[in-house]
């Protein structure tokens, strides 16, 4: 986990969940690695609903969704529409 990694590194979880997340924009890690399946729906669905940032996506989902999460799922959105062009190509 994100955690156990930032304690054997010395860093801060959201230091290790930005790194990962950046991952998913390019298919190396599954989002599911990183956030629960029911977690990536809610968000995605909320995401369907125009917002501003990543601040205000959080206050739409509330406290029991985390920024990295969030970042997480919206880098997930992003490599998959990415996926869609490129298959469409």
């Amino acid at each position: 986990s994100a955690k156990e990694i930032a304690g054997v590194r010395n860093l801060a979880q959201t230091t290790i969940e930005s790194h990962l997340s950046s991952f998913i924009l390019n298919g190396e890690v599954s989002v599911i690695e990183l956030v629960d399946g029911e977690k990536v729906q809610f968000i995605m669905d909320a995401m369907e609903q125009p917002f501003e940032s990543v601040t205000d996506l959080k206050i739409k989902l509330g406290e029991e969704f985390t920024y990295g999460e969030i970042r997480a799922v919206i880098n997930h959105s992003k490599f998959l529409k990415g996926k869609e062009v490129s298959e469409a190509s």
